[in-house]
């Protein structure tokens, strides 16, 4: 049955007019060309298709022909550290390179920040408000057994209690379903004691600054190191007034003068980026005061 059920599919093949042509034909012409041009975009790549050399942040001039000989196909240029995004030298610094770059065909691409990470304008956003700075959301926690008052004050480190709750402690654990709402002043926590074992908790805003990426590059790229809270749309729309707006102004339409723009390691400043862990084993979350309304209302 087997032998016969391919002979009845071969005669099938045969009996449609040019399918077995067609099968036996070798791939068309148009498929190894195809392949020349990879080949030979290999062997030579456009410039797109290159490396990428960081540049300096000193303003110093680009080596655009050492460049080319390299084999570099675009450059990646910060703004001089001195001066950053208010000195005039630094604003022509960078458009001379720019025009460098330009003129030797290389692709251009342009920091959005003085280093690392984006998003501070190398401190110039917090400077211009200190409200815009990245805050965070500290868990402080009181035990006790039995009734009577129970309070937590607000330490030195942190801006204003938001919110607090007394949960009763089961097997040496909060039982977090059971929580009462404890009575909330933006300097202090207070609660009546729950029968047997209980936690306070209050939750605080604080500057989220010590210890965060944003403070170790200080050194490197010259920042203030205040970084600004990512969850608020204000402290976003001053950054992009004093860096993507001011290049527009600066340097004229951006299109066919700058090919990228590239944003380094924006984020939230939960990592601790100083040696050892981090001190008191402090919990906390990313935080805005919107934040509340805004997942109740989605």
């Amino acid at each position: 049955m087997k032998t016969a059920g391919r002979a009845a599919c071969l005669l099938a093949l045969v009996a449609v007019p040019g399918l077995a042509r067609a099968a036996a034909e070798p791939a068309p012409a148009t498929a190894d060309a195809e392949w020349h041009k990879v080949a030979a975009a290999f062997a030579s790549p456009p410039a797109e298709f290159r490396l990428i050399q960081y540049g300096t942040h000193d303003g110093a001039a680009l080596p655009a022909a050492r460049m080319i000989e390299a084999g570099i196909g675009g450059v990646m240029l910060f703004m001089q550290s001195n001066g950053y995004l208010r000195s005039d030298d630094a604003w022509r610094n960078l458009e001379a390179n720019i025009r460098a770059a330009r003129d030797a065909g290389l692709q251009v691409w342009v920091g959005d920040d003085n280093g690392y990470p984006s998003g501070m304008a190398g401190g110039l956003v917090v400077e211009a408000d200190p409200a815009l700075e990245s805050r965070a959301l500290v868990a402080l926690t009181q035990d006790g057994t039995g009734p009577g008052p129970a309070r937590l004050d607000l330490p030195a480190s942190a801006e204003a209690f938001v919110a607090g709750r007394i949960y009763p402690v089961v097997d040496g654990r909060p039982a977090l379903d059971q929580g009462q709402p404890a009575a909330v002043h933006p300097d202090r926590v207070e609660a009546e004691g729950l029968a047997g074992p209980w936690r306070l908790c209050g939750f605080a805003r604080a500057i989220n600054r010590a210890g965060t990426q944003a403070s170790t590059t200080v050194a490197g790229f010259a920042t203030t190191g205040r970084y600004p809270n990512l969850l608020d749309a204000a402290a976003m729309e001053k950054f992009v007034s004093l860096t993507h707006e001011q290049y527009a102004r600066r340097l004229g339409p951006l299109a066919g003068t700058i090919d990228v723009v590239y944003t380094n390691e924006p984020n939230l400043m939960t990592c601790w980026f100083l040696p050892g862990a981090r001190p008191d084993g402090v919990a906390f979350v990313p935080w805005h005061e919107e934040m509340v309304r805004r997942f109740q209302a989605e």
